[in-house]
């Protein structure tokens, strides 16, 4: 009876243009996914280099205002070591002025 089961049981014919046919939708759908893969890392690489130029503008921008800040900081210390010096003059003036008051004084009696 087994005999007769496997005679009965026919397996599939397959023709050799069948396999070839499947080789090419499997290498069609391939050349689909490179494809694919091929434009989102065009598009990566685009983006990751108005990225870069992004960063190297605001690093150009932000290095410009750091030099300006430092020349601010600069001219800052030489006023106010100019303003030092002015108030000590007229503290000195003030002092003078005194002194020669005191002295009118002293003279007078």
């Amino acid at each position: 009876m087994k005999n007769n089961l496997k005679n009965k049981v026919k397996k599939p014919t397959r023709h050799p243009d069948y396999f070839e046919v499947v080789v090419e939708d499997i290498k069609g759908k391939l050349e689909v996914i490179i494809e694919g893969q091929t434009v989102a890392s065009e598009r990566f690489d685009k983006f990751e280099q108005q990225t870069n130029s992004s960063f190297q503008t605001v690093f150009s921008y932000l290095s410009r205002i750091d030099d300006e800040l430092q020349e601010i900081k600069n001219e800052i210390k030489k006023l106010k070591e100019e303003l030092k010096g002015k108030a000590e003059l007229v503290r000195l003036e003030t002092l003078e002025i005194r002194v020669a008051r005191i002295e009118e004084e002293m003279a007078r009696h």
